[in-house]
């Protein structure tokens, strides 16, 4: 509202999560309420209407339809969170493709990369998988401990030993005995060397 008084300019919101459209939770799970302007929040065990959810929609709402901004986001969010959303019902909201920097995100030679991180070259098939914690449960980390156990008791020995499990982020030591594969862990990947690691995967587990 600062930005708007002294700017007086368009502004458009980039959405990479569903917040904008509810009272502040990050995650909708099973409640609708932010299709009546939240409320009574599951989240914080809250019974008031009137609670600071509430009040932040209101608050917000009222901001919005003073500044008028384009709300850009995908196809999955507009249709199922922000088309039904309370605090967006009179906003204009867009679809956007998504935007890839190909200068930075394009293949790159395996090989080269084996060398750079210390591959051995008679690993042949090389399963990469992710995320900032990586044993979260809400990323459905057991999930994938099961699909991989299940994959390694169809390959025989000499199968088994030509692959790798390939991981990034947070907690990787902690999981390695979980899996039966040999694996590597590379922490922390920065941004600009993501290219990298999924050149380097021949599958890439999301």
């Amino acid at each position: 509202n600062a930005l708007y008084e002294k700017l007086k300019c368009t502004f458009f919101f980039v959405c990479a999560d569903y917040s904008v459209m509810s009272g502040g939770c990050r995650f909708t799970a099973d409640c609708d309420r932010f299709k009546i302007g939240c409320g009574k929040c599951t989240a914080w065990n809250s019974n008031s209407i009137n609670d600071f959810t509430h009040w932040n929609v209101i608050y917000r709402q009222n901001i919005y339809e003073k500044i008028k901004p384009v709300i850009l986001c995908n196809t999955y969010m507009k249709k199922f969170f922000f088309d039904e959303s309370f605090l967006l019902k009179n906003a204009r909201v867009e679809v956007t493709p998504p935007v890839v920097d190909s200068n930075l995100f394009h293949p790159i030679e395996k090989i080269e990369l084996k060398d750079k991180y210390s591959i051995p070259q008679d690993i042949e098939f090389v399963i990469g998988f992710g995320s900032q914690k990586v044993d979260d449960p809400r990323k459905g980390f057991t999930y994938f401990v099961d699909a991989i156990k299940l994959l390694y008791s169809k390959l025989t020995e000499q199968e088994r030993k030509k692959v790798l499990l390939l991981s990034i982020g947070k907690n990787e030591e902690r999981i390695k005995s979980m899996f039966p594969f040999k694996m590597m862990c590379l922490g922390y990947m920065p941004f600009d060397k993501l290219s990298e690691f999924y050149s380097l995967s021949d599958v890439f587990v999301c």
